[in-house]
């Protein structure tokens, strides 16, 4: 105890939102890589280079806002298929196209800027007269008005062209330093993509483990019993996974810059990781597997969390007539009535009683020729009255686990400083007194 109940319930409400974070992440982590979201989001980011962005009828905010929103989910659910001259152009080049690994991931993760200007100036010379110079063919690539090229996509390159004056290795590198620009922007939109995957699979988390941060405040504010037992679970998480979470948040900063060399937070110069995100099938069977053995680990800190806290309800509970109960009523006992006629219905707890009570209802089944009775959780009405307490719990579980991690790992240190502190005071008050505890007296 450190005599903060605040300190106490604010590093169990953190673990809670620790453990169920990194389940969240796992999840996502596995739909990303089962739909390919880096390779998507890494073509959307050449799309956008490439193809004019097509006029909109409308200025009205909201109705950008739903175009918006239909073409973000058109482009990461929708099975890929490329319309674009250019665009599809630039995919089929050799150096582009074998880049993937088949047909289940058709799409790289991952190119390299050089790689991007070699394939554009491929397309753009095979436009020109083959009997002339290269930087000559790529200018008559530039001015043959087609299809292929949009008009401002055609501007901007000459106006590259121009800048390079036309040099064809300063070309080279203007094509490079654009796509590098617009590959850092390319990393936020995934960033924004995975935060919004997260808040729905956070949210959908909290209403299958009925993780009610409005609840679990409550809870540990007034059951001490509960709070300590969350901090001793805390404490002794942090200290027998510190590997494993180093570990995680390493990948995990990895896989959060998918298509860039360069960090677009420091700009510092990093190492592609291109293992990671050149993925073929055998990379993805390979991560999958670990991903499932990690998930398969939080399941007993996850239930050792609900042990501690009590608060899923359960789906099925048995019940009996009251004009038939004969058994002891105690706390965990509630009387549930159903057509005109009084059930007493068993729960697992108190707290269950009192908490989801409201939320049951009689139902009967027949197996071969016997009748069940028993008292069924009715989920719809159960979400709604939790929906806030749900709702927060999935924006905290959106900043994930690393966040929560670090967060966490902070309170244990100040607790245990506060504690130390606490500890020293004690000894220092008993000896005033005279009580000096005996570890404590000379001779």
């Amino acid at each position: 105890m450190t005599g903060s109940v605040a300190l106490d319930v604010v590093i169990g409400l953190v673990f809670i939102y620790s453990i169920y974070s990194l389940l969240a992440s796992i999840v996502q982590e596995m739909i990303a890589n089962f739909l390919g979201l880096r390779a998507r989001n890494l073509r959307h980011g050449i799309s956008r280079m490439l193809k004019d962005e097509p006029k909109k009828k409308s200025s009205n905010i909201v109705t950008r806002a739903v175009w918006d929103t239909k073409e973000r989910l058109k482009r990461n659910l929708i099975p890929e298929k490329e319309t674009h001259n250019l665009v599809k152009a630039f995919y089929e080049q050799p150096v582009i196209k074998y880049l993937a690994s088949g047909r289940f991931f058709s799409k790289p993760s991952y190119i390299n800027p050089s790689d991007f200007s070699k394939a554009l100036m491929e397309i753009l010379k095979a436009k020109g007269d083959p009997n002339s110079s290269v930087i000559d063919r790529v200018r008559e690539g530039l001015s043959n008005a087609d299809q292929d090229m949009g008009e401002e996509t055609r501007t901007y390159l000459l106006s590259l062209l121009e800048d390079a004056q036309n040099d064809l290795v300063r070309f080279k590198f203007n094509l490079e330093e654009w796509f590098d620009h617009t590959m850092n922007r390319a990393s936020g939109w995934y960033k924004r993509t995975i935060q919004a995957i997260l808040v729905l699979i956070g949210f959908g988390v909290a209403v299958c483990f009925n993780v009610n941060t409005v609840e679990i405040v409550s809870i540990l504010a007034k059951d001490e019993a509960a709070r300590d037992g969350m901090v001793q679970l805390a404490s002794n998480y942090m200290n027998e996974n510190e590997e494993i979470l180093a570990l995680y948040r390493k990948g995990q900063k990895t896989s959060d810059t998918p298509e860039t060399e360069k960090d677009s937070i420091n700009e510092e110069v990093v190492e592609a990781p291109v293992d990671e995100l050149t993925l073929n099938r055998m990379d993805f069977d390979s991560k999958l597997d670990s991903l499932l053995k990690v998930r398969t680990d939080l399941e007993k800190d996850r239930e050792e969390v609900n042990n501690i806290m009590g608060f899923r309800p359960i789906e099925d509970l048995p019940a009996e007539p009251l004009t038939t109960y004969k058994g002891e009523r105690t706390s965990r006992h509630r009387i549930v009535e159903s057509c005109g006629e009084a059930y007493i219905v068993t729960f697992p707890s108190a707290f269950l009683a009192n908490r989801t009570k409201d939320y049951y209802s009689i139902e009967k089944r027949t197996v071969g020729t016997k009748t069940d009775t028993y008292a069924a959780f009715q989920d719809i009405p159960y979400i709604w009255a939790n929906f806030w307490g749900y709702l927060i719990t999935a924006f905290a579980i959106s900043l994930g686990a690393p966040f929560w991690f670090d967060i966490l790992s902070k309170l244990i240190k100040i607790r245990s400083s506060v504690q130390a502190k606490s500890t020293t005071a004690s000894i220092a008050e008993n000896r005033q007194q005279g009580a000096v505890p005996v570890n404590e007296r000379v001779g």
